[in-house]
């Protein structure tokens, strides 16, 4: 069960690192907007950030439809930001934040990195944990690391001829 959980773990992530670099290298040539109506909030993704924007008090966005998407052109943003935008006239705030998507495809990349480094497969006769050659080892032991030798596998013996 345990090694199902962490399988599906490492493919999920790696298919969403693809699907996030998908989007990021997309987002330099498409804008992509959705709307939240309940929420007050729109989310973009464009020139290489996802980019949120809400207003507080909660106010919809009048005349924007609820997703849209568009061709642009321009340069990619590499950074973080955060801003926090008065609207005088009304007495709102507006609050906007822009992550770069390659950052969320970091995030995901690194877990999913290491379980599948985990995961390796070692050759026959080496030691599961540290990688020691225990062909010819008698004792069962590894003297690398002192771990014993995986369930049901008996240690090896050795040859001698006469």
């Amino acid at each position: 069960m345990r090694s199902r959980v962490r399988s599906t773990m490492k493919w999920s992530g790696a298919v969403l690192t693809v699907l996030l670099l998908v989007v990021w290298v997309g987002s330099g040539w498409w804008h992509f907007s959705l709307k939240c109506n309940e929420g007050g909030g729109i989310c973009n993704l464009e020139a290489g950030q996802l980019v949120v924007l809400w207003l507080h008090p909660t106010e919809e966005w009048s005349g924007l439809p609820a997703a849209r998407l568009e061709r642009r052109s321009g340069d990619f943003n590499w950074g973080f930001f955060g801003r926090r935008l008065p609207i005088v006239r009304r007495g709102l705030v507006l609050y906007v934040v822009g992550v770069p998507i390659w950052s969320l495809a970091l995030a995901a990349v690194v877990p999913s990195a290491w379980l599948w480094y985990r995961d390796r497969r070692r050759a026959p006769g080496l030691c599961n944990k540290c990688g020691y050659d225990l062909r010819g080892n008698a004792s069962g032991v590894c003297p690398e690391c002192g771990s014993p030798p995986p369930c049901g596998e008996a240690p090896t013996e050795l040859k001698v001829e006469s």
